[in-house]
């Protein structure tokens, strides 16, 4: 409740900015529109302070208030479409990705989990990637930080923009390439699900959770044959090429349910995936026919604008 009442006041806080920034740019085009009428103006008004008040404007200091006034309706005309719009559209997006953990789910944050992948160029992965590195040099998981040594293979990825349960939901390392070619080199189910263009559901994928993969370097080191087994599944049904993938993940699910979110002109724009470490399969036709309506509010989301 009170985070509903939080995000409540975010929003009537952030239309009042809104209104208020409207209000002075009306005042500053306002002002424009009767400076060059200003001195007739004058006349008109008796010796009052509002005279001395508009004198002081429209005379004393009119190049001034020509170029502060034109300067603020020229910035109010490019920053909203730019910052109010993308600052709304994230607290939209942020809302409705908990919705769909809260609806669909049931708000079980420790065995499903809601994640809006965004797609993003090269230059963005490969600074994140040694961002991942110092992160996890001076974190609790520190064995992880040399996974990051190697530069990224080069192309375009998929990384997180908003998730909702379980950990390791904000400031997420994860991020997968995206393979314009070749199914077989698709990296994870979200890079999958982003290949194929289309909805994906890929359930029932071996447990290795109990596998502790920090002691392992590759899959030669796994030493008992059941649970090499299991990670030669788990990778080959998720999409894992290499062990050194499988490694840097936080959490190995074994229930996915996703599909890609587009642009208006209808080219990618990332991927709405539901993951879980159940043991069942959570994801029944009625659960899958709600996620369909979904992924359309989110589609509408993504590209709203104010």
């Amino acid at each position: 409740m009170k985070t509903a009442q939080r995000g409540e006041f975010r929003h009537l806080l952030m239309i009042r900015k809104r209104t208020f920034f409207l209000f002075i740019n009306g005042l500053s085009v306002l002002t424009l529109g009767i400076l060059p009428f200003g001195q007739n103006l004058l006349g008109l008004l008796s010796n009052s302070i509002f005279n001395q008040l508009l004198t002081y404007i429209l005379i004393t200091h009119a190049p001034e208030t020509v170029l502060l006034c034109g300067a603020y309706s020229a910035s109010y005309s490019i920053i909203p479409s730019w910052l109010f719009t993308r600052k709304e559209r994230n607290r939209l997006k942020k809302k409705f990705i908990e919705r769909i953990h809260s609806e669909l789910l049931d708000g079980n944050a420790d065995t499903h989990r809601v994640t809006l992948f965004r797609e993003v160029g090269y230059l963005r992965v490969f600074i994140r990637n040694y961002c991942n590195l110092f992160r996890h040099l001076f974190s609790n998981n520190r064995w992880r930080w040399n996974l990051y040594l190697l530069p990224p293979q080069y192309g375009k990825y998929l990384i997180v923009d908003v998730r909702c349960g379980r950990p390791y939901q904000n400031n997420s390392s994860t991020m997968f390439r995206v393979e314009p070619y070749e199914e077989k080199d698709c990296d994870g189910i979200a890079g999958y699900i982003r290949f194929s263009n289309s909805k994906a559901c890929i359930t029932d994928l071996p447990d290795i959770s109990q596998i502790e993969f920090k002691n392992y370097k590759n899959l030669e080191e796994v030493a008992y044959r059941p649970d090499k087994k299991k990670i030669r599944e788990y990778m080959e049904y998720g999409y894992i090429k290499e062990f050194t993938a499988l490694r840097k993940m936080h959490s190995r699910a074994r229930h996915f349910l996703g599909t890609v979110i587009n642009n208006k002109d209808g080219s990618p724009s990332g991927v709405l995936l539901i993951d879980s470490v159940a043991n069942s399969n959570p994801f029944n036709s009625e659960i899958e026919k709600r996620f369909n309506s979904f992924a359309i509010s989110v589609y509408d989301i993504v590209n709203w604008e104010a």
